[in-house]
């Protein structure tokens, strides 16, 4: 298995992907926010919610729309010391077909993953500013995988 996902990411650098996840076809989205942190409250998740949205939907994704693919935002955070230690998951996950024994079992797979684990003492501005990156990361190789369409 390790052979495997090794020869996985060579051929990825080599090919110039930005990631080992293909993002063709994507379209349609729901965000769910997970925030198991102290520092975001109602107010911070529903302007991290405006922000992902009016973002994805500048770049041509679309909401509320049928068979939707659903974008997780995952936050967490520990204090240490004087300072928070905060991970954040930008997950894609949707239904796929998964071929197991000679059958096809419907499942649910994430998709896409990337992972931040970032160091703070400003929490809530560090986390968004992490979130914007992740998010422009992800609408470039969205666009690196759908070029040719």
């Amino acid at each position: 298995m390790r052979r495997v996902l090794a020869l996985i990411f060579i051929l990825a650098t080599l090919l110039r992907a930005e990631s080992m996840y293909t993002l063709d076809n994507i379209k349609s989205l729901d965000v769910y926010i997970a925030n198991k942190t102290p520092f975001i409250g109602s107010e911070e998740k529903e302007e991290i919610t405006k922000l992902l949205v009016s973002t994805l939907s500048e770049n041509g994704f679309v909401f509320n729309e049928s068979d939707p693919i659903d974008l997780i935002l995952s936050i967490s955070s520990k204090e240490i010391d004087d300072e928070s230690v905060i991970n954040i998951d930008f997950i894609l996950a949707e239904e796929v077909d998964a071929h197991r024994g000679g059958k096809t079992i419907k499942t649910f797979a994430n998709t896409y993953q990337t992972n931040e684990l970032i160091e703070s003492d400003n929490p809530y501005i560090d986390t968004l500013s992490t979130i914007e990156m992740m998010l422009m990361q992800f609408i470039k190789s969205h666009k690196l995988d759908n070029e040719d369409d």
